[in-house]
């Protein structure tokens, strides 16, 4: 009984060994071929660079999509907001095309507008650029549109 204790313990002690030999092994070659690789990239990078302009796109995107799906008119504050984001994504060179949408209630709308607005404020609080003014537009639109009950 005591000996086959002692052998599993012996054989989880040896598989833990290999294990962590095995795993800190594979990142000294990982290093190693990208040490040798010279100036080619030797590995793929689980991470994807973006552009500026796309991740600032991205929001653009976004906040469009939100009020493109809110419903009603807000004094045509809504539309104006969107007119507005369409020209600062145009000037980064994207076109955003509108869809048909459902109707829902005033209160998700108004979340909606929100959100939008949020994304809107972090592009103007995160960098500057010649769509600035449209982003600007965009949100006293926003503000207008969620004042009018």
């Amino acid at each position: 009984m005591k000996t086959r204790s002692l052998s599993v313990q012996i054989s989880a002690g040896v598989v833990l060994a290999l294990l962590s030999f095995g795993i800190s092994n594979g990142h000294a070659a990982s290093a190693t071929s990208l040490q040798n690789s010279g100036n080619q990239f030797a590995q793929s990078s689980p991470f994807q660079n973006v552009s500026w302009e796309e991740a600032k796109l991205e929001k653009l995107r976004h906040a469009y999509h939100l009020l493109e799906h809110a419903d009603g008119d807000y004094g045509g504050h809504r539309e104006a907001a969107m007119k507005s984001i369409k020209k600062a994504a145009e000037i980064l060179g994207a076109d955003l095309k509108g869809h048909e949408h459902a109707e829902e209630s005033r209160w998700k709308s108004d979340r909606r507008l929100r959100e939008a607005r949020n994304l809107l404020a972090d592009l103007v609080i995160e960098a500057g650029g010649k769509e600035q003014p449209h982003v600007h537009r965009a949100i006293k639109e926003l503000d207008k549109a969620l004042a009018v009950k």
